[in-house]
């Protein structure tokens, strides 16, 4: 269970979630578009983590050694999350975005703002909700959840339920403006811009630094794995 609450909150800080969640923030009204993309994100989110699960049964991917998960997929994902963390630490991201917009021809078309921020600029909910179908399909973090989920033979009521509460955790930044909202709407915008001023200035930090942690953790117990 820790392990799965501890990538659950790496998801959470994943940068393509982060990014979408830092745009909704920016927009006059945020909390019917956060809404709207919460909603189609995690009928997404949760649906494929079930299709992906039940697939896993009987697939081979998983063992019976004592630590569930195959320690090579455990050494692979945590690779992939010190990779991860390396590459947004060294900027490699923000330099992909700058040859991608140097190789736009048209002087017009450098100017133009990221696909995301065009479409929720139209503040439509139907967008918002598109978004969160489209930018939220599982991530290496919620691939290994759904790994360590199946290795522990838990059945299929447990199995939904720890799936569900992946989910939530995943979502927290979501979730929690929402709940601003709906329990303090009078200070909401207040508290709402403190988190997106929070997440603008530190987001970045905080997703390399959970990224190296996560990573790190599931690298050594692969690797010990491996060794014992």
């Amino acid at each position: 269970m820790g392990k799965l609450i501890l990538l659950a909150l790496a998801a959470a800080f994943y940068p393509t979630l982060l990014a979408i969640v830092i745009l909704i923030l920016t927009r006059p009204q945020p909390v019917r578009l956060l809404a709207a993309f919460y909603v189609g994100a995690v009928i997404t989110s949760v649906g494929v983590g079930l299709a992906i699960l039940f697939a896993l049964e009987g697939s081979g991917v998983i063992d019976s050694s004592p630590h569930g998960v195959s320690p090579a997929i455990d050494l692979v994902v945590g690779a992939l999350g010190l990779l991860m963390a390396f590459g947004l630490a060294r900027g490699y991201d923000r330099r992909l975005a700058e040859r991608r917009r140097a190789k736009r021809t048209a002087a017009a078309d450098a100017q133009r703002d990221p696909w995301t921020t065009r479409m929720l600029g139209k503040d439509s909910l139907w967008i918002a909700f598109g978004l969160g179908i489209v930018l939220d399909l599982p991530s290496v973090w919620y691939l290994a959840a759904l790994k360590q989920i199946d290795a522990n033979n838990y059945g299929v009521a447990t199995d939904v339920l720890l799936v569900l509460l992946f989910n939530f955790l995943m979502f927290l930044l979501v979730e929690i403006p929402l709940a601003f909202y709906l329990v303090a709407p009078e200070r909401a915008q207040s508290m709402v811009s403190s988190l997106d001023t929070a997440l603008k200035s530190h987001g970045r930090q905080l997703g390399i630094f959970v990224a190296a942690i996560v990573g790190a953790y599931l690298f050594v117990d692969g690797l010990a794995g491996l060794l014992s």
